[in-house]
């Protein structure tokens, strides 16, 4: 009953919910000391791997690199430099991704910056901030089908290793319950042995106290012949 519990949690372990998986909206998010307007996804993807995705969405889409992410620097706050995106504006922009974590869930919100540093609002600039909304959509294109598929490919897996335990233990309780109904005819027959061993030593008790009852009783007709014989000798020498 143990084992067969635990297979139960790891199938439900091995089967993830996506149902919830992202959402794009306007919020703001502390950067460079203040408040800054962003465009906020909130993704069911580690941190880890939406920064390693993000790096090559950058490469793609802008040819660039992310400041801040690397293998020996790894921050919550990444940006491109200042270049041209024409997925975002037609002149020299900069994209800052700034990262918190949520348990399950990460949120990635997405800034604009012009040269100037002055950053990109829809109050000030309606077109470019809803074209940094657009980015994040592309972005959330660019790597959440992948992720996904990866993700049920690896559930898949779990899951057939999870279906071949089972298999596995199924065979062992089979092999087991074989074992035992051996075994307990082996003890049905040591016990007919047994009943007949014990018959047969009653007997054997049975036949040895006749046997034993016999001798006596020829012992005792030898000594009474001997007592007789004894007598007769005496009568014929007086």
């Amino acid at each position: 009953m143990k084992y067969i519990l635990i297979i139960i949690m790891a199938l439900m372990a091995a089967t993830p919910n996506f149902s919830q998986t992202f959402k794009i909206s306007d919020g703001h998010v502390k950067y460079d000391k203040h408040m800054r307007p962003a465009v906020k996804l909130h993704v069911q993807v580690p941190e880890d791997e939406v920064k390693d995705y993000l790096n090559d969405y950058v490469k793609d889409k802008f040819d660039s690199n992310l400041k801040g992410y690397g293998l020996l620097v790894n921050k919550d706050e990444v940006k491109t430099e200042y270049q041209s995106m024409p997925l975002l504006a037609d002149r020299a922009v900069r994209l800052i991704g700034v990262f918190e974590e949520r348990g399950k869930y990460t949120n990635l919100y997405l800034i604009g910056q012009w040269e100037n540093e002055e950053y990109i609002t829809k109050k000030s600039d309606r077109s470019t901030y809803a074209n940094v909304k657009q980015t994040g959509r592309d972005f959330i294109k660019y790597f959440l089908p992948d992720y996904l598929s990866e993700r049920a490919s690896e559930s898949q897996e779990a899951l057939e290793d999870v279906v071949s335990e089972l298999e596995d233990l199924q065979e062992t309780l089979a092999s087991d319950k074989e074992d035992l109904v051996k075994l307990e005819e082996e003890m049905e027959e040591l016990e007919e042995e047994i009943e007949k061993n014990t018959v047969a030593l009653k007997d054997l008790r049975k036949g040895l106290e006749e046997k034993r009852k016999i001798a006596e009783s020829d012992k005792e007709k030898l000594n009474q012949t001997r007592e007789a014989l004894a007598i007769d000798e005496g009568k014929e020498s007086g």
